[in-house]
Formats: C-alpha cells, sequence, structure tokens
C-alpha cells in the first residue's frame, strides 16, 4: 500500500510539473508577460486582453494611444477601442472593405479616422458609429491627421486635402501639392499640420487649412511623422540627424547626428528627445541643446519613460529597463518575437500589443495611478543633472566636432508664392541656387 501510494504521489507530481512547464511556455510562446518575472524587473502587470484578430488570417496592422484610450487596427479592417487604464472593451467598428487595406487611425477628442482603400471614414470617438464617409482625391500615401475643424489626408502624389468635419459646412476642399511623394501620416497640433515627404522635405501648414507656412529641406530622407514638443518640431532623417524646428517660424534650432542609419521617427517626453537607430541603439537627446544625455546599445525602439527608467524593446521582442539618468542596462523581460510595443509619451504606463492581437499592459509597482508626462520644460532645460556631459565612452560616432554649432537652415522659413508655390530652396531664402557657393543668390 505504502509503495502504491508513493508511486500515486510521484505520478501526481510528474503531472503538475508538466502541467506548470506547458503553462509557462504557453505563458512565453504567446508573449503574456508572467507577473513574476515582471516584479523582478520591479514590474506589475495591470491587465491583458484580447483584440478581435483571426490569427489564422488576420493579424495587427497598427495600434495607437491617444490619452486614456487604446485603439487597435487589424488588417481584416477591424477597429478595436480599448480603455488604456482597465483594459476594457469600449467598442469594436467595422470599416470598409475587409480586402483592402487600412491606414491610421488617427484620434482627436471627438473624432476617430482613418483611410480604407481610397475611402476615408471618420467614427465618433464616444461610441465608434460613422460619422462621415467619402472618397479621397486618389490613392492616400499615409493615414489621415485630425484637427477639431479639418481631417487631412495624405495621397501618394504629394498632394494633401483638407476635408472640413461640418457636416454643414459646403466649403471647397483645402489640398497644397507639396514635392515628392508622401508615405507618412502627417501630425496634426493647435499650430500647424506637418508631414515629409520622400524628397527630404518637411512641409509645416496652418491648422485652419489657409495654407502652408514653411518648407524645411534636411540632408536625407524624413523617415516617419514629426513629433512636436514645447514649440518645437523634431524630426528624423536616413542618413542619421535629428533636427529641431521652432514650430511656428521653422528656424533650426539644433541638429544631432546619431552617426548611423534612423528609420523610425523620434519621441519626445519631458525634455528628452529618444532616436532609435537600426544599429541597433537609443539616442537621449537634451532638448534644450541637441546634446547627447546617454546612448544604450542593443534597444531598436523606444517603449515609455517613467519618473527613474526608460523602457525599450530589442531585435528579439525583449523589454529592456534602463537607468534614466544614464542609460545603463538594469533588466530584461522576455515577450515573443512577434509582440511590439505601443509607444506612449503620454505617461508612464507600458503596452505591448502581439500579432495576433493579445494586449497587455505593464506598470511600475506601487504606480496605481498613471503619472502624466509634462508637456513642458523640464529640468534638463532649466539646467538640471539632465545636461550634464556624457561619458566618453557613451558617445557614439558623429560627424561633428565638440562644440561645434550647425548653421541654421532656412531661419525664415520658404516662402509661399503664386509663382513659386514650393517656396524658395530651404537653405537659400533668395531663392537660388544652394549649391553655388561663389554666387550665393543663385545667378
Amino acid at each position: 500500500m505504502h509503495r502504491t501510494d508513493f508511486r500515486l504521489f510521484v505520478s501526481f507530481a510528474m503531472l503538475a510539473a508538466a502541467a506548470l512547464i506547458s503553462s509557462r511556455t504557453a505563458t512565453a510562446d504567446s508573449g503574456l508577460v508572467a507577473n513574476s518575472q515582471a516584479q523582478r524587473n520591479g514590474l506589475v502587470r495591470a491587465w491583458f486582453t484580447k483584440a478581435q484578430v483571426d490569427p489564422t488570417r488576420h493579424r495587427v496592422e497598427q495600434a495607437v494611444l491617444a490619452g486614456n484610450q487604446l485603439y487597435i487596427l487589424t488588417t481584416a479592417s477591424v477597429l478595436h477601442a480599448i480603455d488604456a487604464e482597465t483594459g476594457q472593451t469600449l467598442w469594436v467598428a467595422r470599416i470598409g472593405n475587409p480586402d483592402y487595406p487600412s491606414l491610421g487611425p488617427a484620434v482627436s477628442e471627438q473624432h476617430v479616422a482613418l483611410v480604407n482603400g481610397s475611402t476615408l471614414t471618420v467614427l465618433n470617438r464616444e461610441n465608434g458609429l460613422e460619422m462621415m464617409s467619402l472618397d479621397v482625391g486618389g490613392g492616400p500615401g499615409g493615414g489621415p491627421a485630425l484637427t477639431d475643424e479639418y481631417v487631412f489626408v495624405p495621397l501618394f502624389t504629394g498632394k494633401v486635402e483638407a476635408y472640413p468635419l461640418d457636416p454643414d459646412d459646403r466649403s471647397p476642399t483645402w489640398y497644397y501639392a507639396s514635392t515628392g511623394r508622401v508615405f507618412n501620416a502627417p501630425i496634426a497640433t493647435s499650430e500647424s499640420v506637418a508631414w515629409p515627404t520622400d524628397r527630404g522635405f518637411l512641409y509645416v501648414a496652418n491648422p485652419d487649412a489657409s495654407g502652408v507656412r514653411y518648407r524645411f529641406e534636411s540632408t536625407g530622407i524624413i523617415n516617419g511623422d514629426p513629433a512636436s514638443y514645447d514649440g518645437s518640431l523634431y524630426a528624423t532623417s536616413t542618413n542619421g540627424y535629428l533636427y529641431c524646428l521652432d514650430e511656428v517660424t521653422g528656424q533650426q534650432r539644433w541638429r544631432y547626428s546619431t552617426g548611423d542609419l534612423v528609420m523610425r521617427p523620434p519621441v519626445v517626453v519631458a525634455g528628452r528627445a529618444y532616436v532609435a537607430t537600426e544599429q541597433p541603439a537609443l539616442h537621449s537627446v537634451s532638448t534644450s541643446n541637441g546634446e547627447l544625455v546617454w546612448y544604450a546599445p542593443d534597444i531598436a525602439q523606444l517603449v515609455g519613460v517613467s519618473e527613474s527608467h526608460v523602457y525599450g524593446m530589442d531585435r528579439y521582442g525583449r523589454l529592456r529597463v534602463l537607468d534614466k539618468s544614464s542609460g545603463i542596462d538594469l533588466g530584461s523581460i522576455t515577450t515573443s518575437i512577434d509582440t511590439t510595443a505601443v509607444v506612449n509619451n503620454v505617461n508612464d504606463r507600458l503596452y505591448l500589443v502581439s500579432d495576433t492581437g493579445l494586449v497587455q499592459c505593464l506598470h511600475e509597482i506601487g504606480a496605481n495611478e498613471p503619472t502624466p508626462h509634462l508637456q513642458a520644460a523640464s529640468e534638463d532645460e532649466a539646467g538640471g543633472a539632465g545636461d550634464a556631459a556624457p561619458d566618453a565612452n557613451q558617445i557614439p560616432p558623429a560627424d561633428r566636432e565638440p562644440g561645434e554649432q550647425p548653421e541654421p537652415v532656412n531661419p525664415f522659413g520658404a516662402p509661399i508664392d503664386d509663382e513659386s508655390p514650393f517656396g524658395a530652396p530651404a537653405d537659400n531664402p533668395f531663392g537660388g541656387d544652394a549649391g553655388d557657393e561663389e554666387n550665393p543668390f543663385g545667378f
């Protein structure tokens, strides 16, 4: 009897161990972060949920955080709105033809907009009901952008169209033909609507659809939509530069070289501009003067920022924990190779989304309420410790000498007139050939 009991005990123990291993393997394969692993790195999993995705046919196309809501767009043209603090589903909307590609979404205080095929659809943000649907004037090159009064749609040809959101407004559609093709969504702020083209230009227009203010020319192709922070626009180019421009005038305030290929747009949080290069590496740059604060190798994407830590993803899908003041690697969390991060410049929450629709939220232990990032001058810009010179061993390759100040490019912004709708070359406000050093006036 005792021998039989012992055999039964061993059998049950082996089954329990196998179940535990199977559970952990399933968790790792799905990308769900185990609470034990999160806690070892000072985090807790607040919630997880599943967006409506048929993994045999479709996947997650885009995930966007807007305020306290998270929007998941699938390749089946299904938009899933989630409460970003609780994980509760708010609404699900099916847009257009599931066989057509969808671009977006863009989110404002009252609206959500996206393009399916060549059809623009605007939804009510509160309930997901359709408010407007119309065909745009060509093939869309990127997702839309929203202000309180207009929705802007970039076309592949470089033309950007603006449609009034007021259903009673029958005014003609505003548009502007920019030089080059557009492959990215514009951004809309209270001051501007801005979009890049594949010719290296960044166009900045008035948000009331009254015209373009200026055009900035970079030394490479600008990838991704620019970032807006504290009266400045930040844009990255493929040849490794991060540009900081005065949002209103277009004057270049400073330029920083990463020394490597850059394919992602910058993320600006609390006085720091974060740039991920293809090496990969993450650069933390002070927004006040464009100086390097620290340099962290092996980080392919920024995820989020807390009061004391910076979180990134490496090329293998691991969530990496960095010290905010120095960039030193403090730990990592395994997810899955198909897990990506939703970039969060709003607060200190971390959002991870897998191709199959698994959505999860992490935050630091004890941070039960989200801490918003103040979009104003931080201690870095006030001359705090963040502007201290970086360790010499952390300085990445760059093409400028210490203390070099790049010359401002087109401090007055390129004028737009009837005879020259594209404005003068950005680095020659007199309209001549900017490359003629002997004759700066172009004749």
